[in-house]
């Protein structure tokens, strides 16, 4: 008999939306519609940040196309007398939605929770965006604000890549570019939010937890294909990835040593649960340095329901504290 169930925190807040007759996304465009409504809830459930001032910059990407990126940071941040660490957040929105702007207050928020400069990526979706044009972005994104740290302020030491969900993935693949790419000073950080990070979509059919799963399996099914092309994702490793980019899904690299140390947290009641912790289990392994927390109760996107829960000032914390400890 499975004891699983939402938190109790979020159950009552979400209770509404929850026991509301659910809409089935038939396809990509279906699942933007969705996630361009529910994202920018998920970010107003934030807290205001007070005094905090967004300035746009762009860079560009590997093909020439222009990479916009949005600094939030206070008065205060933009002074200080000596460099600061540095944040790149890179959104999320299942690979196929999303912009900066709808993670606004988010960012805004961290921004002032840290008292350091974030930088949000504005990159292209699919699916009429590929992987390599999503990673691409992303990856120029942190090279523009490494090689850009002394007219930030920034030190260039101190760069954390960031994100949740499809952000968290992209995070990881920009990491593991990074890495690849010898990028120098390499980063210090990455922080994983719930990500997704394997294209091989497991089957829900007799999962104690599927009455509770708010993201579906074949919710990932379709974005995956959408992100890796029509035939290239979810096949079973033998021989079946030839056609993946390298790094687009991070749960396929071999070596994951090099990394920078890594924060990932994620629910109980989250379809990526097993991939998570079998990344943070091979990321040990290869002697990178993890930080892991698993909430019970809470599904994807579970911040939606706001500071009302206990588990908000808990996750904000946890995730400030990993930024921060070390700098």
């Amino acid at each position: 008999m499975s004891s699983h169930k939402f938190d109790p925190g979020f159950y009552i807040a979400m209770q509404e939306a929850l026991e509301a007759p659910a809409p089935r996304p038939q396809n990509v465009y279906d699942i933007r519609a969705l996630n361009n409504a529910l994202l920018p809830a998920i970010s107003a459930a934030y807290p205001v940040a007070n005094d905090i001032l967004q300035e746009r910059f762009s860079t560009t990407s590997y093909d020439g196309a222009k990479v916009d990126i949005t600094r939030f940071a206070s008065e205060a941040t933009l002074n200080s007398a000596t460099p600061l660490p540095a944040v790149i957040y890179i959104h999320g929105g299942a690979m196929v939605s999303g912009t900066a702007a709808m993670y606004a207050q988010l960012t805004a928020y961290l921004a002032e929770q840290l008292g350091y400069p974030v930088f949000s990526v504005d990159y292209r979706v699919a699916p009429e965006h590929p992987a390599v044009e999503s990673m691409e972005d992303c990856y120029a994104a942190v090279a523009w604000v490494s090689s850009n740290a002394g007219s930030l302020n920034v030190n260039a030491t101190k760069l954390v890549v960031m994100g949740d969900s499809a952000g968290g993935l992209i995070s990881a693949s920009t990491a593991l570019n990074a890495r690849d790419r010898q990028l120098t000073p390499p980063l210090a950080k990455q922080v994983l939010i719930y990500p997704t990070l394997d294209d091989r979509v497991p089957s829900t059919r007799d999962d104690p937890r599927k009455e509770f799963l708010l993201w579906k399996e074949e919710y990932s099914v379709m974005v995956w294909d959408a992100y890796l092309g029509e035939g290239n994702a979810g096949k079973d490793g033998r021989g079946g990835d030839v056609g993946i980019l390298t790094n687009a899904v991070p749960a396929r690299v071999q070596d994951l040593s090099g990394l920078p140390s890594t924060y990932i947290d994620i629910g109980t009641l989250d379809l990526f649960l097993d991939e998570d912790l079998a990344y943070a289990h091979r990321l040990v392994k290869a002697g990178v340095e993890v930080e892991m927390h698993v909430q019970p109760g809470l599904p994807h996107g579970w911040e939606q329901a706001g500071p009302v829960i206990g588990w908000f000032e808990e996750a904000i914390r946890s995730r400030v504290n990993a930024i921060k400890r070390g700098f």
